[in-house]
């Protein structure tokens, strides 16, 4: 296909990204009122990535191309509060193979976004998985799933996994999982 990428393995790192940083304006509007990106990988090309046993405020995969697996093995977030937010948003990510989030405990911003009924602790809307989806074991996911529109080539499993949202634990209203 012509693409040269490589790997991003990220082994026992805290991602903090300050939200005191100049560039966040105080008069930002309703959308934008978000927690900093601790791990920004928007639109990136990457053979595959693995985030294990890292602290994370915020990890953005919108749009990433990822040609191989995506694991999340002990994502958590930076601090032990019950505030501490660990995000993932991977709308619109394409993987090649499979998705693993394990030993995870994922925990969504409690305040939304404008026109959004709902932040998901792991958004896949409208993602493409060419693998299975394993979220498993010890899998905690405080916002809950989205699936959305998802395409999913294999299983989704979910065994023993802790979801929790409000008004929905999983969502994945016109999703296709073959």
């Amino acid at each position: 296909n012509g693409e040269c990428c490589h790997a991003l393995i990220l082994t026992n790192c805290e991602l903090v990204r300050r939200e005191d940083d100049e560039r966040v304006s105080s008069d930002a509007q309703p959308e934008d009122e978000r927690p900093p990106r601790s791990l920004d990988a928007r639109y990136a090309k990457l053979a595959r990535l693995e985030l294990v046993n890292c602290k994370s405020s915020y990890t953005d995969l919108t749009g990433a191309k990822i040609f191989g697996n995506l694991t999340l093995d002990g994502l958590n977030a930076e601090g032990d509060s019950p505030d501490s937010v660990c995000w993932v948003v991977a709308q619109n990510l394409s993987i090649g193979s499979n998705l693993t989030v394990e030993n995870s405990c994922l925990r969504a911003p409690t305040r939304t976004r404008a026109g959004r009924s709902q932040e998901y602790a792991l958004d896949l809307a409208c993602a493409s998985v060419a693998g299975r989806i394993l979220l498993q074991p010890k899998f905690e996911a405080v916002g809950g799933v989205s699936l959305m529109n998802a395409a999913v080539d294999g299983d989704v499993w979910a065994c023993g996994a802790s979801l929790e949202g409000e008004p929905t634990a999983l969502t994945a209203q016109l999703a296709t999982i073959r």
